[in-house]
């Protein structure tokens, strides 16, 4: 083992140069383990809560890596950041791409206006509840995962024994509580404790410089006999070792009031570009479903001739579509009951909106509707690699009566009795 004053001489280099690009902790390469598996994904979750008309702000955003890496479009997307360090960074990379980058706390007054996000995004940042619940668009979706105040505190005793838990309470339960309370609706929820590793004690004493806020008073000259203490344990087992704290939150702001009624002339090209969205979630997701050909205005044109066409409404804006048809190429086949029957088609819910069951609402509306033109039943194709729709279908008790091959494509096809 070497001296005590060669070791001091090596940790004081360590603390010299504890500082950070970015969020950049590549300085640690091979001398720590920190891929403890989460039970969820982080970037996964992002990129399943995305669509591609999405308008989306990144809080605490660092030097902008993970913002840049979902490649969501420049024009629609914002970010802030408060740490000086990164500030520049940000405005030297992500100023020129376009994207709307302000320097700001994220735990105080957001300077962008009510209702402007589909998307807010928090990784490891703080964040006020009530005004991420103003910037959000009603239906929005807040989505952060936290480092919870239990988080490296088996390393923090090491050095810094009987420190107080720097944000005591910040775990899963009461931060959902919170969330509650401002009128959030949870979606998704859960925590996890990974381990984490240290090969040598200068890791340790870089890390504990960087993650200042965990480690409050640390330096070298301070707790160097704990360090020792360290140092002496690598020696032996050949790793010091504690736990993260992380846990995962998915809020919605809730909708509110929506209004179902029939379409007329002067909807059709705020519905032709509820298509147009639709297919570019569908081409994104590569479902094989929507395309700029189908649907688009002429068929909704022919949809209210027919007084077929329905639209869901909120705050003035189209948010879902459906189309009665009496006549099209499914009569063809002969699976059906011979029951009076019209087909429900084009089915289209803003891709923000998705997930607030306003595809079921639509689907009860629009077969009341045909009850009352007399039709006894009706009946759809659903794309087989459309797995959540189909479960929707099925739990609202429409029953399959087989598969068909139309348009290129292969289809259950579903019919509820009315």
């Amino acid at each position: 083992m070497m001296n005590s004053e060669t070791l001091r001489e090596q940790w004081l280099a360590e603390e010299a140069i504890a500082h950070i690009h970015g969020w950049d902790f590549s300085h640690l390469k091979g001398r720590w383990d920190d891929d403890g598996e989460l039970p969820w994904d982080y970037k996964t979750e992002v990129l399943a809560a995305l669509r591609p008309d999405s308008r989306i702000l990144d809080m605490d955003t660092g030097g902008g890596e993970f913002l840049l890496s979902l490649g969501h479009p420049h024009h629609l997307t914002a970010a802030i950041e408060n740490y000086p360090p990164n500030v520049e960074l940000c405005k030297e990379v992500l100023l020129p791409l376009g994207i709307d980058f302000k320097a700001a706390a994220a735990d105080g007054p957001l300077p962008f206006p009510d209702d402007h996000f589909d998307l807010v995004l928090n990784r490891h940042g703080s964040f006020d509840p009530k005004e991420v619940f103003r910037v959000l668009k009603p239906g929005g979706v807040f989505l952060t995962q936290q480092v919870g105040e239990r988080n490296d505190r088996e390393l923090v005793e090491l050095v810094l024994p009987g420190l107080p838990v720097s944000y005591p309470g910040w775990s899963m339960a009461p931060v959902a509580d919170t969330l509650r309370q401002v009128g959030f609706t949870l979606q998704k929820q859960d925590e996890a404790f990974p381990g984490l590793r240290f090969f040598d004690t200068g890791a340790l004493v870089w890390f504990a410089r960087i993650i200042e806020w965990e480690f409050p008073g640390f330096s070298v000259d301070k707790c160097f006999d704990r360090l020792l203490e360290v140092e002496e344990t690598i020696r032996q087992k050949g790793e010091v070792s504690g736990r993260t704290h992380r846990f995962l939150l998915m809020a919605r702001k809730p909708l509110g009031d929506v209004r179902f009624r029939e379409a007329v002339e002067a909807d059709l090209d705020n519905v032709a570009a509820l298509y147009r969205s639709c297919a570019a979630f569908s081409a994104a997701r590569g479902d094989g479903g929507w395309s700029d050909e189908y649907p688009n205005r002429q068929f909704a044109e022919e949809d209210v001739r027919n007084r077929g066409l329905f639209v869901l409404e909120h705050a003035g804006e189209i948010v879902g579509v459906i189309s009665l048809v009496p006549e099209d190429d499914w009569d063809t086949l002969d699976c059906w009951t011979d029951l009076p029957s019209c087909c429900l088609s084009r089915l289209g819910i803003k891709p923000q909106l998705q997930g607030l069951h306003l595809a079921e609402r639509m689907m009860e509306e629009v077969s009341a509707v045909a009850k009352a033109r007399g039709y006894r039943a009706t009946r759809h194709g659903s794309l087989i690699t459309n797995v959540a729709s189909n479960r929707v279908y099925e739990r609202m008790g429409y029953k399959n009566r087989g598969r068909a091959s139309l348009y290129g494509h292969e289809y259950h096809c579903f019919e509820r009795l009315l």
